[in-house]
């Protein structure tokens, strides 16, 4: 069942991207491209239909303020540059009528729809086609959308913003740029490049090699090769950022970064790539969006000498499906300044809405602006003696240099070390050995020092005996662990969480039976259950303790015996929630010491299980 993707607390773009839209109603397409989803659609219009009620679903219940803000066409709109016809039907025709049902359907301007053209969008008629001739069809099909344009002879990028959408958002420059732009062009040495490519085949099959030769000749007398250009490198430059609250996106239609797919075509690259790429991280771009190849990627390019990062997703075919990816759109989301990632790109199915992929998009090399805030608003003097001490350090830790074992080590405490500080401005505490047993006395004794109806605490264990028996050792963490809890003189209350008593051992009852005893000595009041019988009740936490009304403590580790580490959470809406399983729990308690019976009588009574009796 295909999940609605809910309200969010940014704002969304609709990302599509190789739609090859033909005029003829029934889907068919020559042999040498790749296929459309068999089980997706008959006919055009099926195809369209089935896309917006994928659509439908995962925006079910959705409300009208976090349906998408825009939508983004990479490209390739049509599958031959406007020529294909059905009466006097152009695909150009048959793909507006789509954008206009598409934008109705989200409830968007036209001018929201954003669009770049590709190689399939252009005029390829005539070799003596010139540019502006080679692209008017496109041109003339996306005038009531936002799209490039040429003036005088140069292509022109079109920057759409998209500011405001909501208070305290990003706001979004988003670049549309022409890579097509030697798509068509003549070409009089084609014979040249089939001799050039097939030479290094020589030891390729001779049918595979004719196969290769054909496919090759067949398009002879044009080329498709892509370049952005200087005319539009010196828009990008032009149009530099250094807003913070800004994020920047490049739309183009072929890819800046070599594909996986192994395909024999007129070009594989961008020609001035580099020159693109190197622009686009200079002038603070985020992320660049393109098509063409019909496969998911992603890639993070970080360069660390510059302190900068660039996010590159191409998107698949929203109605063709490759070998190795099926047919799908995606969803940008752009998150808020407070967030630890300025976006994430959710990834979806056309043919089912199934959601496949997930990547969450994060800034290098600027500072937030609520880091900025958060600093503003900490005395100075704080700043000087804390602030500034632990981000020199932290700086300084960063410039460390060793092996790659080294390395390794130091990104796990770096991991931890963020950890504990994102929980520390959620109001939790982290405590680890040595000093775990320190900090976990100072917090009893907080507990003890409360008015008498606050001095209580309550713990949630499940089969823990183990740790428990090893407190005998005194030289053990469990040891010091308890010795606060003997000495804490308010309420004293625990509940024991068991598997099947009748699947145990009788030795293992016995320790079981003996702990009980000691925590009764040690003036806690006992409630022992049984897993099984428990409702499924997922969101209820089976291990924890509340501290005097204001801690919540949980133990993480692997080992049952010590080593292990506590966080305790001070915040409201925590305790609150403790309190609440701490309720539900107790209503399903099995045995509770507070009975006439004994725990080794209640097992006898209800199992028929004598731990008493002599092995």
């Amino acid at each position: 069942m295909v999940k609605s993707v809910g309200k969010s607390e940014g704002f969304r773009i609709l990302l599509i991207s190789d739609l090859h839209i033909k005029a003829d109603k029934n889907l068919t397409y020559d042999t040498d491209q790749k296929r459309e989803i068999g089980d997706l659609a008959k006919t055009v219009s099926d195809q369209f239909e089935n896309f917006f009620s994928t659509l439908d679903k995962i925006f079910k219940d959705v409300p009208k303020q976090d349906l998408p803000e825009a939508v983004i066409v990479l490209g390739d709109l049509v599958n031959r540059g406007g020529l294909d016809k059905d009466g006097d039907r152009t695909e150009f025709d048959v793909a507006r009528k789509f954008l206009f049902k598409l934008a109705n359907r989200l409830n968007i301007r036209e001018d929201k729809i954003l669009i770049v053209p590709g190689n399939h969008d252009v005029d390829w008629s005539s070799d003596d086609l010139d540019l502006p001739a080679r692209f008017q069809n496109y041109f003339d099909a996306v005038e009531s959308f936002s799209s490039p344009t040429i003036v005088n002879k140069f292509i022109t990028p079109k920057k759409v913003e998209l500011s405001n959408i909501k208070e305290e958002c990003y706001n979004v420059e988003i670049f549309l740029l022409v890579s097509p732009t030697y798509s068509g062009i003549a070409d009089s040495e084609d014979e040249q490049i089939v001799t050039r490519i097939l030479k290094p085949l020589e030891d390729f099959e001779e049918s595979l090699k004719n196969k290769i030769r054909q496919k090759l000749k067949a398009g002879r007398g044009s080329l498709d090769i892509a370049a952005i250009g200087r005319h539009q490198r010196n828009f990008i430059q032009s149009n530099s950022s250094q807003k913070d609250n800004v994020i920047r996106i490049a739309v183009m239609h072929h890819h800046l970064l070599p594909d996986t797919q192994l395909k024999v075509a007129n070009f594989e690259a961008v020609l001035d790539s580099g020159k693109v790429l190197n622009d686009l991280i200079d002038n603070d771009f985020d992320l660049v969006l393109t098509g063409h190849k019909h496969n998911r990627k992603f890639i993070n390019i970080s360069l660390e000498d510059r302190n900068r990062s660039l996010d590159v997703f191409s998107s698949p075919s929203l109605f063709l499906s490759t070998q190795t990816c099926a047919a799908g759109f995606s969803l940008i989301e752009i998150n808020k300044p407070s967030s630890s990632y300025y976006g994430h790109i959710h990834c979806f199915q056309t043919l089912d809405g199934q959601k496949i992929d997930f990547k969450p998009l994060e800034r290098k090399g600027r500072v937030l602006p609520a880091l900025k805030q958060a600093c503003a608003e900490i005395p100075i003097e704080i700043q000087k003696k804390q602030i500034l001490p632990l981000m020199n350090s932290i700086k300084n830790s960063l410039e460390w240099n060793g092996g790659n074992h080294f390395n390794q080590l130091f990104n796990k405490v770096w991991k931890q070390i963020q950890n504990d500080f994102s929980k520390l401005g959620n109001r939790t505490l982290v405590f680890r050995s040595p000093y775990l047993n320190m900090r976990w006395k100072e917090i009893i004794e907080l507990a003890d020092r409360n008015p008498p109806g606050d001095q209580t605490l309550k713990f949630v264990s499940e089969e823990d005996i183990i740790y428990w028996i090893s407190a005998r050792d005194k030289k053990t963490e469990a040891a010091g662990y308890i010795e606060p809890l003997k000495k804490f003189k308010g309420k004293k209350e625990r509940i024991l969480i068991f598997n099947f008593f009748q699947e145990k051992e009788i030795n293992e009852l016995k320790r079981i039976n003996d702990v009980i005893h000691n925590m009764i000595d040690d003036g806690f009041k006992i409630y022992v259950l049984e897993k099984h019988t428990l409702p499924p009740l997922t969101e209820i936490e089976r291990d924890f303790a509340i501290i005097g009304g204001f801690a919540v403590g949980h133990f993480d580790g692997v080992s049952k015996t010590g080593g292990r580490s506590l966080e305790q959470s001070f915040s409201p809406e925590a305790i609150i929630k403790a309190q609440r399983n701490w309720k539900t729990l107790c209503k399903f308690s099995r045995w509770n010491s507070e009975l006439d019976e004994s725990f080794s009588d209640w097992l006898l009574d209800i199992f028929d299980i004598n731990i008493n009796e002599s092995n």
